[in-house]
């Protein structure tokens, strides 16, 4: 019987990707290096069923690549997008579908390191033995702070992106001298620092150690003592003695201690004198007059010589600017060793345009031979200098200064310019960024409680944290103070830092005006009770408060407060028996619970006669220092701050003026009328 025999034929569906243009490594990842400016791909072919369509993906989100047009199975990643250069430990996965199957591959490109460089104007100078800097611990102003600066090196890649500065590998090697601890990371991943409190000569090593083309760079920092003379031409030995901080920019700082309460400090640098602190207004002039040399070894003719000094400013990023300036002088043949020589004023240019907190400011001082000798180091100075955002001016009217009203005080205390400027660091100087200033002034006083921002420096001693009514409930209660700067116990010589109302008002106040900004206005609290024309202010306007049942001896309370029977709240009278504890009878009651929590105070007294704030000009918002409230509108003061009034003219004493509102904390809200406002720089009542 015949038969016959039929063959079946089928086609097995594949896929495969070949990689093109990179290597493969130890995790099976495709590597290549990116090629700066050359347009070279890594290329990815599928290899699939006859007329199988390839879907392409990539991923992540970013990569730059695309299909081959003059061939849809072949996938680019192209090498000279900075793009494509992931942070280190990341790759591009690229994903092939066809015909049911999926296949991906992964690939890193590696940036390529060019060099390692030294960063400009940050404390590393060059002579002929090659890089140096200067251990500025053996600087007595400077001291332990010295661990905190740097000399910095740059890492120098393509691209020159953080993701492909993360790939770079640093080491530090001590070739002599002290030990080093590990390289300072900066905020810019891009470099390292090198702490500058002790002589060594380090070698910094970068490397990418993953790159296909290797290509490790060094740079060796040797850190010097600083130097406290100079040898130049004909045997002439110099040293630095003097000069005077000048320029139109400059202003001064008042002192604080006992001894020298009220007066500035002297504008001089002298050697072996500590240093002063120094003002100066952001893009302002920066001039340092009357530069004083001694001679140390007598020349043998008439020697000419310049001088260099370097005043390096730190942003509130860590970047530094460094304004040069030199000048000339000639000394005669013959000059006495301790003779003294001026050469003259140098101009620095403008200091940078933001308030600074320079602590300290650096100033590097260089010598040569002229007319083009190498520069060599004479001196390193350092003094504490502040920035401020406009020129220093009047504040309107402050404070509770016993003996009256100040009319027009320019306050410079040395605390007070160092709380503002390090609140406002960084900020823009001038009058169109005047506003931005003055809430990060203000921004001081509102962190939450503790506030270790709030403190007298206390020359001589360790810094004091300042305190709102602290320990008020102790007997005896510890000192307060109520002026800024009246008689004892004022803000710099109380004890324990615990301040009033009126001192927190008037410091704002200050604050404000040390950037240009006078017109913080002080604001008086008071409940709006008859008799306070006894106390010198004006009688209400006509209509105000209209609150006929508010009696002379009364208080505000403070917030928080709890009242029972919300449904007996009167917005125009006192209502509710005030009980020292719970739990509530069945009549009307209030009673005080945890309070608002004053400057570093969880719990001051609940109740005043008065209480003081600020305003800034006559339409603008209410700022309360002491408690750092947000600034607001007067009702919104109200609706935060007060819980209602206190009648102590009968005891138990009721409290009221207030209604139900479920919306506020404490399930009340006072009566704004309840209270007035009395601007000091308007002398009249805030409707």
């Amino acid at each position: 019987m015949p038969f016959s025999f039929r063959g079946l034929f089928c086609c097995i569906p594949f896929l495969d990707l070949v990689v093109n243009h990179a290597q493969q490594n130890g995790a099976g990842q495709w590597v290549a290096d990116f090629t700066q400016g050359v347009a070279n791909f890594i290329t990815i072919d599928a290899y699939t069923t006859l007329g199988a369509d390839i879907n392409w993906a990539v991923a992540p989100v970013g990569i730059v690549g695309n299909v081959n047009p003059a061939s849809d199975d072949q996938f680019r990643i192209p090498l000279n997008n900075p793009a494509n250069v992931l942070a280190a430990g990341n790759v591009i996965t690229v994903t092939a579908t066809a015909a049911g199957i999926t296949q991906t591959v992964d690939i890193i490109i590696n940036p390529v390191l060019q060099g390692l460089a030294v960063v400009a104007d940050h404390y590393a100078f060059q002579d002929a033995a090659g890089w140096y800097a200067l251990n500025l611990s053996a600087i007595p102003a400077v001291g332990a702070a010295a661990a905190n600066m740097t000399c910095n090196l740059q890492a120098q890649t393509a691209p020159a992106t953080a993701a492909a500065w993360s790939h770079v590998q640093w080491a530090e090697n001590v070739l002599a001298g002290a030990a080093l601890p590990a390289l300072t990371a900066l905020p810019s991943t891009q470099d390292r620092g090198i702490p500058l409190n002790a002589v060594r000569n380090v070698q910094v090593t970068v490397d990418i150690p993953a790159a296909i083309v290797a290509n490790q760079q060094q740079q060796t920092i040797d850190i010097r003592n600083p130097a406290a003379n100079a040898n130049l031409a004909n045997g002439l030995g110099i040293e630095l003695r003097r000069f005077t901080f000048a320029g139109a920019g400059h202003f001064s700082v008042t002192q604080e201690d006992a001894a020298n309460f009220n007066n500035i400090y002297s504008s001089n640098w002298t050697v072996g004198v500590v240093p002063t602190t120094q003002g100066y207004t952001a893009n302002n002039n920066l001039t340092l007059n009357n530069v004083i040399l001694r001679v140390t070894a007598q020349p043998a003719a008439n020697t000419t010589f310049d001088i260099r000094g370097s005043v390096y400013f730190t942003h509130a990023n860590g970047n530094l600017t460094a304004l040069p300036a030199n000048g000339n002088i000639t000394i005669n043949a013959g000059a006495v060793v301790g003779s003294q020589h001026n050469a003259g004023n140098l101009n620095f240019g403008n200091v940078p345009n933001e308030v600074m907190c320079n602590n300290p400011l650096l100033i590097f001082w260089e010598v040569r031979d002229a007319p083009a000798g190498a520069w060599m180091p004479l001196q390193v100075t350092a003094n504490t200098v502040y920035v401020t955002a406009q020129t220093p001016v009047a504040t309107t009217k402050a404070s509770l200064n016993s003996g009256g009203i100040l009319i027009n005080p320019v306050y410079t205390y040395h605390s007070l310019l160092d709380m503002s400027c390090r609140a406002a660091n960084g900020q823009a100087g001038g009058v169109a960024n005047i506003n931005n200033v003055r809430d990060a002034i203000y921004g001081l006083f509102n962190p939450a409680n503790p506030n270790g921002n709030v403190q007298r420096l206390n020359p001589g001693g360790a810094p004091v944290q300042l305190k709102y009514w602290d320990n008020w409930t102790a007997v005896p209660a510890p000192a307060l103070a109520q002026t800024l700067n009246g008689p004892a116990p004022n803000l710099f010589n109380v004890v324990n830092g615990n301040i009033a109302c009126g001192v927190w008002a008037d410091m704002l106040i200050a604050m404000w005006a040390m950037h240009g900004l006078g017109s913080g206005r002080r604001i008086g609290v008071w409940s709006s009770k008859p008799g306070l024309a006894a106390i010198g202010l004006p009688a209400f306007p006509g209509g105000f408060p209209n609150l006929p049942n508010i009696v002379a001896n009364t208080r505000f309370l403070v917030r928080n407060w709890d009242y029972n029977n919300h449904g007996a709240l009167n917005n125009a009278n006192y209502t509710h028996t005030i009980i020292p504890m719970l739990p509530f009878g069945p009549g009307n009651e209030a009673i005080s619970t945890a309070g608002v929590a004053g400057q570093n105070n969880p719990n001051p007294p609940p109740q005043f006669v008065n209480h003081f704030i600020v305003r800034d000009g006559a339409p603008g918002n209410f700022f309360d220092p002491s408690y750092g409230a947000a600034p607001g509108n007067k009702i919104a003061w109200v609706d935060n701050s007060l819980a209602g009034l206190r009648n102590d003219a009968v005891n138990p004493s009721p409290a009221g003026f207030v209604q139900a509102n479920v919306a506020l904390a404490n399930g009340i809200q006072t009566n704004p009328n309840a209270v007035a406002f009395y601007d000091f720089v308007a002398g009249a009542w805030i409707p």
